[in-house]
C-alpha cells in the first residue's frame, strides 16, 4: 500500500498522458546516466596516471548520498506522522513496525532509483578502467543498496525529534525548518573542516584511502571494499550505513502511536482567525501567495531550502584559504575563471530551487474560489511567478555578492554570476508553471504528494539540470574546439536566457491563460 501510494502515476490511470509523463521521465533519467558516466569517465582519466581510478566510486556514492540527502528533506514527517492514511492503517490487524516498515520501503526503494543513476555509472566506468574480478561486482550492488543510509537517517532524526518535541503545534513546522537548516549547514561546515584537514593529512597518494576512511566511514570503507575485494571492510561499510538506520526506525516505532495520536488530535482541533484588509489586485494575489509558501513547512522547505544554501556556501567559499586560492589558478590555468565556477554552481542549485512548478496544483479542490474571484488569469499567473522571482532572485543577489568578497572575483565577477543566474531564475519560473499548467494534480492527501513527486516539478527540476549542463558542455566544446572566450559565451549566454524568457512569458500569459481558465 505505501509503495502504491508513493506512485508518481498512480491517479492517472493508462492515458496517453501518463504514457506521455513516463516516457519523458525515462529520457530525461537517460541523459542523467549519460552525464554521470561522462564525468565519471573524465574523473577517471585525470586520476588513471596515479593509479587512483577508485576515486570514481567515492564520488558516485558521495554524490549519490548528497543528492538523497537533499531531495528527502521533509519526507518522513509527511509519510510517517502527517499522512492522512495512517489513522486507516492502525485499523488494520498489522503490527505498527509493519506500518514504519512498509513507509520507510517505498522511500528506500524510490531512492534506489536515484542512486542509481548516479551510482552505477561509476561503477560501470570504473570497471572499464580497471578489469576488477567478480565479488567486484557483488560489492558494488551492497554499497549501492546500503548508499540511502546515512542521509535518510539524518532526516528521519529530524522528523523524530521535531515530532517528540512538538507533535501537533504550530511550533512544530518551524522547528522543523530550523533543524533542517541547522543540518544543512553543520553538513556544509564539516565538509569544509574535513576538507581542510584532510588536504593538511595528505603526505602521499597512499594515505589517501585511510584518511577517506577517518573522516568520512560510510564511503570510505565502502570504496575500500570495492576496491581491495576486503569482506571486513565490507561489513564495517554495512554498519556505518545500516545500523543507525535500522535503530532510528525502532527508535520512531516506540513512540510511533502516541506521535501521530497527538498530530492527528491537534490537527482536527486548531482553530484559524481570518484577517480582511483592502489591497490591489496584484499585492493581494503576492500576499496570498506569500501565506500558503508561508503556511506550509513541505512546500516552503523543499521549494526554497536551495536558495539558502546558496547564501551559506557563497559565505564558506573563500575558507579554504591556500588550498582554494590554488584550486582557483588551477582551474583559470585550464581556462576555467572562477566566475565561470561560480556560475556553475549557481546554476546547478538553482535548477532544484522552484516556487512555482507545484503552485498550481497546491489550489486543490479550492482551485473554483480562486477562478470565481474577480481576477484575470494573468493576474493569478503573474502573483505565482513574482513570488519564485523575487524570493530566489534576493537570495541569488545576496548570494553573488558574497561570492564576490569570499573568491575575491570583484564587481565585475558579481555582475556575470548574477545577471545569468537572474535569468536562469525567470527561466525556471516559467518553465514550472507551464509544465504545472499541463502536468497539474488537485485530488492530492497532503503537500508532501505535490511537492516533492509530482510530474511537474520533477519535470522542472530535471530539465533545468538539462539546461545547466548543455550550457556547461556548450562552454566546454566552444572553447576547446573554437577557442571562444568566456566572455563571448558570456554575452551569448545572456541573450540566449533573455529570449528564452520572453518566449516562455508570451507563452504563459497567451495559452498558459487559457489552460487556467480551462482548469476544473
Amino acid at each position: 500500500m505505501s509503495l502504491y501510494q508513493m506512485n508518481l502515476l498512480r491517479r492517472r490511470g493508462k492515458s496517453n498522458r501518463s504514457i506521455g509523463v513516463l516516457s519523458m521521465f525515462v529520457i530525461l533519467l537517460a541523459l542523467i546516466v549519460a552525464y554521470s558516466t561522462l564525468v565519471a569517465h573524465s574523473l577517471a582519466v585525470a586520476t588513471q596516471p596515479a593509479h587512483l581510478e577508485w576515486l570514481v566510486l567515492a564520488f558516485g556514492l558521495a554524490f549519490a548520498s548528497f543528492l538523497i540527502f537533499v531531495t528527502s528533506m521533509y519526507t518522513f514527517d509527511a509519510l510517517l506522522f502527517s499522512s492522512t492514511d495512517t489513522d486507516q492503517l492502525f485499523a488494520y490487524p498489522v503490527a505498527k513496525w509493519v506500518i514504519i516498515v512498509s513507509k520507510i520501503s517505498g522511500l528506500v526503494i524510490q531512492n534506489w532509483i536515484m542512486a542509481a543513476a548516479i551510482f552505477l555509472p561509476c561503477v560501470g566506468v570504473y570497471a572499464y578502467f580497471t578489469h576488477p574480478g567478480p565479488v567486484f561486482y557483488l560489492y558494488a550492488v551492497i554499497c549501492w543498496v546500503i548508499v540511502p543510509g546515512v542521509p535518510l537517517c539524518a532526516m528521519g532524526m529530524v522528523s523524530y525529534v521535531v515530532g517528540l518535541v512538538a507533535s501537533g503545534t504550530r511550533f512544530k513546522q518551524y522547528l522543523n525548518i530550523v533543524l533542517t537548516l541547522g543540518l544543512m549547514a553543520g553538513l556544509i561546515l564539516s565538509i569544509n573542516v574535513g576538507l581542510r584537514r584532510l588536504t593538511g593529512s595528505i603526505t602521499s597518494v597512499d594515505v589517501l584511502m585511510p584518511a577517506l576512511e577517518r573522516y568520512y566511514p560510510p564511503i570510505g570503507y565502502a570504496a575500500s571494499a570495492m576496491r581491495t575485494g576486503s569482506a571486513v571492510d565490507l561489513l564495517i561499510a554495512i554498519a556505518w550505513n545500516i545500523l543507525p538506520f535500522i535503530a532510528l526506525a525502532a527508535l520512531i516505532a516506540r513512540s510511533y502511536a502516541s506521535i501521530r495520536s497527538r498530530t492527528a488530535t491537534a490537527h482536527r482541533s486548531r482553530t484559524t482567525h481570518v484577517g480582511y484588509q483592502s489591497n490591489s489586485v496584484g499585492r493581494a494575489l503576492l500576499r496570498k501567495e506569500v501565506g500558503r509558501l508561508l503556511g506550509s513547512p513541505t512546500y516552503l522547505l523543499n521549494t526554497c531550502i536551495g536558495a539558502p544554501l546558496l547564501v551559506v556556501v557563497a559565505a564558506l567559499g573563500g575558507n579554504l584559504g591556500n588550498q582554494m586560492h590554488a584550486v582557483v589558478a588551477l582551474l583559470e590555468h585550464y581556462g576555467l575563471p572562477t566566475a565561470a565556477v561560480t556560475l556553475i554552481l549557481f546554476g546547478l542549485v538553482l535548477s532544484i530551487t522552484n516556487t512555482a512548478a507545484p503552485s498550481i496544483s497546491l489550489e486543490g479542490r479550492d482551485l473554483w474560489i480562486l477562478q470565481s474571484l474577480p481576477v484575470s488569469a494573468r493576474s493569478v499567473l503573474r502573483a505565482k511567478l513574482a513570488l519564485h522571482c523575487l524570493l530566489i532572485g534576493t537570495f541569488v543577489i545576496v548570494a553573488a555578492i558574497l561570492s564576490g568578497v569570499t573568491m575575491r572575483t570583484g564587481f565585475m565577477g558579481m555582475v556575470t554570476t548574477v545577471v545569468p543566474s537572474l535569468l536562469l531564475v525567470g527561466l525556471s519560473g516559467h518553465l514550472g508553471l507551464i509544465l504545472n499548467l499541463r502536468h497539474h494534480a488537485f485530488d492530492f492527501a497532503n503537500d508532501t504528494q505535490v511537492v516533492k513527486s509530482s510530474a511537474s516539478v520533477l519535470l522542472t527540476m530535471l530539465f533545468m539540470a538539462v539546461v545547466v549542463v548543455t550550457c556547461c558542455t556548450a562552454y566546454w566544446l566552444f572553447g576547446t574546439v573554437l577557442g571562444i572566450s568566456f566572455t563571448a559565451y558570456w554575452w551569448g549566454l545572456v541573450v540566449l536566457l533573455a529570449a528564452a524568457n520572453v518566449v516562455g512569458h508570451h507563452y504563459l500569459m497567451t495559452a498558459g491563460v487559457r489552460q487556467f481558465e480551462r482548469l476544473g
